[in-house]
């Protein structure tokens, strides 16, 4: 699912961000996923291309925030 209210060209240097978004998983398989976030590559929209100043693991640009079952 995509987020959309993020928009990283209007932030600022050196002040702090705090983005609030709502994301849905109703078209989701049921089963166990990983939630991560990422700030993706203008133009590409696949891969992430900032990594974030958050204290969590990373894997290929995404940081991963935890576990989530959808039933």
């Amino acid at each position: 699912c995509g987020a959309t209210a993020s928009k990283p060209g209007e932030w600022k240097s050196d002040a702090p961000v705090s983005v609030r978004e709502t994301v849905s998983f109703a078209s989701a398989v049921a089963g166990d996923y990983t939630l991560a976030v990422g700030i993706l590559q203008p133009g590409d929209g696949e891969r992430p291309s900032i990594r974030l100043a958050i204290d969590t693991k990373n894997v290929n640009g995404w940081s991963l925030l935890g576990p989530v079952t959808v039933r």
